[in-house]
């Protein structure tokens, strides 16, 4: 999986995590950007099915797109 920050503020950063997905299977996780005055570091976090419902009842945006 990988996660891509694109923004105008920020230089692009990259996060990846390597998981094996089983059909039919929902996972969850989170990114978040951390930032200091010499690092700019996007994490990608797995999180159980619990508190990734919960967050996306706060942040409805959230999507995916497999590729094919």
């Amino acid at each position: 999986m990988c996660a891509l920050l694109c923004s105008r503020l920020w230089s692009r950063s990259v996060e990846l995590a390597h998981f094996t997905a089983e059909a039919g299977k929902v996972y969850y996780y989170r990114t978040q950007l951390v930032m200091s005055r010499s690092v700019e570091l996007l994490e990608l976090d797995p999180l159980d099915s619990d508190q990734g419902k919960y967050l996306i009842t706060f942040f409805p945006l959230s999507v995916s797109t497999p590729k094919k």
